[in-house]
């Protein structure tokens, strides 16, 4: 498998993911999906997204300047449908959505 590919689907699988706990309903750590989202981004090196790269990462970095503050003042779990968490949510599933069909994953992989 490329490499690029790999850390592209692996991004993609880790936004999935958030998308999915924050679609659950249930409480969330929003400092927990900051991290793993911070992570997925910083895996998926500078080439992997192509000429979409710079947008992609414009559009997660808006999020975390939204998210961290939030983290910071809501230490504890949060309701996941409080706080502006399920735009959110639309965000990163669309996103995943967007990296699926712009880069050929495979729907079953996430």
């Amino acid at each position: 498998m490329d490499p690029a590919y790999a850390r592209v689907r692996a991004f993609r699988d880790e936004v999935d993911r958030a998308a999915g706990r924050l679609e659950a309903g249930d409480t969330v750590e929003i400092a927990d999906i900051v991290g793993r989202l911070r992570r997925a981004c910083a895996s998926v090196e500078p080439d992997d997204l192509g000429a979409d790269g710079a947008m992609i990462r414009a559009q997660f970095d808006a999020m975390f300047e939204r998210l961290e503050p939030l983290a910071a003042a809501h230490a504890g779990p949060v309701a996941a449908d409080s706080l502006g968490l399920p735009g959110d949510a639309r965000f990163l599933r669309d996103m995943a959505t967007y990296l699926t069909r712009r880069f050929g994953l495979e729907e079953d992989e996430g």
